[in-house]
């Protein structure tokens, strides 16, 4: 009798832990799932739709960026739109495609065509992967959702960092906002350059901004850099293009490491670029006016500003969009720069706005003068 209620207890406690409720799954917010099935292949393909903060209760309308592929990138780039959105960039609808057909990854993203890797066959390819897109996937979101028809960006990582190349190359006038990481280049034998030769022999300007990179840690054949060098040496007035080497970052760390610079690059103010000239007369060693020294370095076509913090040596881009005006990004700290003389400039740093003991709104500035090279 005793064995019986022993092994009838157990029993009970084991059905008490077999229907217990398990801990619900975590939903992004602002999130919809939808899947549609493409009349020209017939494959079947997912979009998951992040929308912007206060979307359900406003009237706005917004970009859109497409994003391959969804379940990787979406949810980081949703966020990081969402967080960049509270000053630096638009609020902007961000959507994941996603394929449900095993092969379609290396069938839609790479153009159509035999190489050393596979092959891909002329019904499949980047290009009628870039007609569903425009054809179906974007007249789904437009007629769903309130965007704005004719600001569009796409961003992807490796083979898809290579359609979205693909796709601005063939539809530069649908996407102004290109996020390009690590891009596979070597496809084809570099067919995205004989694309890019194509778009500037067209002779016509190009009002668009991309961002592309590539990790120092990942083998590089100079595909990537000889692509580059088309695109800026073609003088395209409107066409921001930049490209990044990431130093200490591999194939599969890079567009996380340089997601927020890219949604920046791409969204964000337009910055200028300073010539070397300018950036190496900035250089150097400064003494500020409340005892504090700080130093300037240029790296990579940019400018830090390192100790002006903290005592330490952390690092601080500077950025700007104005002769002899640099800021901080995300923080209410602008730098303005006053020449003196061929080679000797100084600094007036305006620091965060904070109140008063009056309540009245105080900008404490700090002014700098070179000490050293």
């Amino acid at each position: 009798m005793l064995t019986t209620s022993l092994f009838s207890a157990s029993c009970i406690a084991a059905a008490a832990q077999a229907t217990a409720v398990l801990p619900s799954e975590v939903a992004i917010p602002r999130s919809v799932r939808h899947q549609i099935t493409s009349k020209m292949n017939n494959l079947t393909y997912k979009l998951s739709v992040f929308l912007p903060r206060g979307y359900e209760t406003g009237t706005d309308r917004y970009p859109v960026l497409y994003v391959v592929s969804g379940e990787t990138f979406g949810p980081y780039f949703a966020e990081m739109t969402r967080f960049l959105a509270a000053g630096d960039i638009p609020k902007i609808i961000v959507v994941g495609i996603d394929f449900t057909d095993g092969d379609s990854y290396s069938m839609d993203l790479p153009t159509a065509g035999k190489d050393s890797h596979w092959d891909v066959p002329e019904k499949r390819g980047a290009a009628n992967f870039l007609k569903i897109l425009l054809g179906e996937m974007k007249p789904f979101i437009d007629g769903r959702y309130r965007t704005i028809p004719g600001d569009n960006g796409v961003a992807g990582q490796s083979m898809a960092g290579f359609f979205a190349l693909y796709a601005f190359l063939h539809a530069p006038d649908v996407f102004q906002h290109v996020y390009a990481s690590s891009p596979s280049m070597v496809w084809q034998d570099n067919v995205l350059l004989r694309d890019a030769k194509g778009l500037v022999a067209q002779d016509h300007d190009v009002k668009a901004r991309v961002f592309t990179d590539v990790g120092g840690l990942e083998p590089n054949d100079g595909r990537l850099q000889t692509l580059d060098a088309e695109m800026t040496s073609a003088h395209l007035p409107s066409l921001r293009w930049r490209l990044r080497i990431a130093e200490n970052q591999s194939h599969q760390t890079i567009a996380f490491a340089d997601g927020i610079d890219a949604l920046y690059s791409i969204y964000g103010p337009y910055l200028r670029q300073p010539l070397e000239s300018e950036l190496a007369g900035l250089a150097g060693t400064y003494c500020a006016s409340d005892k504090r020294r700080f130093s300037l370095q240029t790296h990579d076509h940019r400018l830090f500003v390192i100790g002006f913090q903290s005592d330490d040596d952390s690092r601080t881009e500077l950025l700007t969009t104005e002769p002899n005006e640099w800021f901080i990004r995300y923080l209410n700290y602008t730098m303005v720069v006053t020449p003196k003389g061929s080679d000797a400039y100084s600094l007036t740093f305006h620091l965060q706005p904070t109140p008063g003991p009056n309540g009245n709104i105080y900008t404490p500035t700090v002014s700098a003068e070179l000490c050293s090279r």
